[in-house]
């Protein structure tokens, strides 16, 4: 399977940036992980930035850390799914709402940390 560099923002305690509840991804050094299945199923995935100066830019707008990572299995470059209202993501409700996803931003079936870019 082939695998790609990327970069990924998460909160400071290892998780999703932006995700809540349920929705959220417990991100780890050198383990591969994906989305919650109930997320899966409704065509949603890691994001990812495929640009170093982008991740940087969200990751500074979040306070957030930004980590490089190694992403592998199915994605999508374009024609992302809308984005989701993360008021209703807690509750499993998944609630598409009108957005424009920041540049270079890709979805990835899974998501390993490798360092963090400080």
């Amino acid at each position: 399977m082939k695998t790609e560099i990327k970069y990924k923002v998460v909160n400071s305690w290892g998780y999703s940036a932006i995700a809540s509840g349920d929705a959220c991804i417990k991100y780890e050094i050198d383990e591969y992980v994906t989305a919650p299945e109930w997320l899966r199923k409704k065509g949603y995935y890691p994001f990812v930035f495929n640009s170093l100066k982008d991740g940087k830019a969200f990751a500074g707008v979040h306070n957030a850390r930004l980590f490089k990572v190694r992403v592998k299995g199915n994605h999508r470059k374009e024609n992302l799914p809308r984005f989701l209202d993360t008021r209703y993501l807690a509750e499993r409700v998944v609630k598409e709402i009108t957005g424009v996803f920041v540049a270079n931003t890709e979805m990835w079936e899974y998501v390993k940390l490798l360092e963090e870019i400080k």
